[in-house]
C-alpha cells in the first residue's frame, strides 16, 4: 500500500460530514445531542471509579477530585487510561453504547472492518513523573498505534472530552513520504523514532466536541504547553476497508483477541456486554506489553450481572 492509496482510502470520510485536515487526518462536530449523553455517561463512569458513587456531577468537580487525588487512583495506568473494573462494567457498557451512536452518526459504518477494544476513556494530568515520559511506550512520545502492535489498517478516533484541550492535547504529524515497514510492532516508540525526519508538524485547534480521525500512517503524541491543565479524552482504533491488499499488516499477539467485527461492535452495551474481572480494589499491573490494561470479556445481556 502506498502513501497514495491511504489517501484515497481516508476519502470515505465525505466532506458534507467532515472537514479534512490534512489528507489522512479529518475532524466532524458530534451532534449536541449524542454528545451531551456521551459526556454525561463519562462523568458517571469516572465518578464511580473514583467514588464508587455519582457524586461527582459535572465536568469540574471531576477533574478536581482526580487531581486532588492523583496519587490514590490505582486504576489509572501510567499513560493515563482510566481502567474499567468489575464495579463500572455498567457504566462502561453505557459509555460504549453512547459512543456507537455517535459512530453511525457519522455514516461510516458500511466501511468499517472491526474494531480494537475495548476503547479509552483517559485523562492527561496537567504534570506527571518524568519516569512516565522515559516508559518504552509513553503517548507523549510521537508513534504510530502500529507501532504499538495494532493493525496498520486502522485509524485513530480520539474526542477532546473535558479539561484544557487547547494546551494539553493530541499533536499530529504527517508523513511526506511512507514505506509500510514502517508500520508494524515495535520493542519501543524511540525505536521509530528514526521516521521522524520523514514527517511534519500539523497545526490546527483541539475543540470540545469535535472528533479526529486520523491514519495509521501519521504519528501522534500527546503535549503539555507551560501552566496547562487536565485533559480528560478518548481514544480508540477500528480498522476500514482498504483498496490495497498487498500491504503489511502484522498485529502483536498480544493484540489479536482485542478485535472485533463491527457487526459484533454495534452489539456492545445492548445486546452484548463488556463483563470486566478486575476489582477497583486491585491496583492494575504497570507494565502488560502490547495487551490491553483491561481483563475483560464480552457476554449476552441475559447473562450479564453488574
Amino acid at each position: 500500500m502506498s502513501l497514495d492509496t491511504r489517501k484515497k482510502d481516508f476519502e470515505m470520510f465525505q466532506e458534507d460530514i467532515f472537514n479534512k485536515i490534512s489528507p489522512l487526518i479529518v475532524s466532524s462536530k458530534i451532534n449536541k445531542k449524542l454528545l451531551n449523553n456521551f459526556n454525561n455517561s463519562v462523568i458517571k463512569y469516572l465518578s464511580k471509579s473514583a467514588t464508587k458513587s455519582y457524586k461527582l456531577k459535572s465536568e469540574k468537580s471531576i477533574i478536581n477530585f482526580y487531581d486532588r487525588n492523583i496519587d490514590k487512583l490505582n486504576f489509572i495506568t501510567p499513560n493515563g487510561a482510566v481502567v474499567p473494573k468489575k464495579e463500572t462494567s455498567k457504566e462502561f457498557n453505557l459509555i460504549t453504547k453512547n459512543f456507537i451512536k455517535i459512530i453511525k452518526s457519522l455514516n461510516i459504518q458500511d466501511k468499517i472492518v472491526r474494531f480494537h477494544i475495548p476503547l479509552n476513556i483517559r485523562i492527561k494530568f496537567s504534570n506527571i513523573p518524568q519516569s512516565f515520559y522515559l516508559r518504552d511506550r509513553a503517548t507523549e512520545k510521537p508513534h504510530s498505534d502500529s507501532w504499538a502492535g495494532e493493525s496498520s489498517n486502522c485509524v485513530n478516533f480520539h474526542i477532546p472530552i473535558f479539561g484544557d484541550v487547547n494546551n494539553n492535547k493530541m499533536e499530529f504529524f504527517y508523513p511526506k513520504k511512507l514505506n509500510e515497514n514502517w508500520l508494524r510492532p515495535l520493542k519501543n516508540f524511540q525505536t521509530g523514532f528514526k521516521y521522524k525526519k520523514y514527517y511534519k508538524k500539523i497545526h490546527f485547534k483541539t475543540l470540545k466536541g469535535n472528533l479526529i480521525i486520523s491514519d495509521f500512517a501519521t504519528l501522534h503524541r500527546t503535549i503539555r504547553k507551560k501552566n496547562c491543565k487536565t485533559r480528560i479524552s478518548l481514544d480508540t482504533t477500528f480498522e476500514i476497508k482498504r483498496t490495497s491488499k498487498l500491504n503489511i499488516s502484522k498485529i502483536h499477539n498480544d493484540r489479536k483477541n482485542e478485535y472485533i467485527s463491527y457487526k459484533k461492535y454495534e452489539k456492545l452495551g445492548d445486546k452484548n456486554k463488556y463483563f470486566f474481572n478486575d476489582s477497583i480494589y486491585n491496583s492494575i499491573n504497570q507494565d502488560k506489553g502490547f495487551k490491553h490494561f483491561a481483563n475483560f470479556k464480552i457476554v449476552k445481556n441475559e447473562k450479564y450481572k453488574s
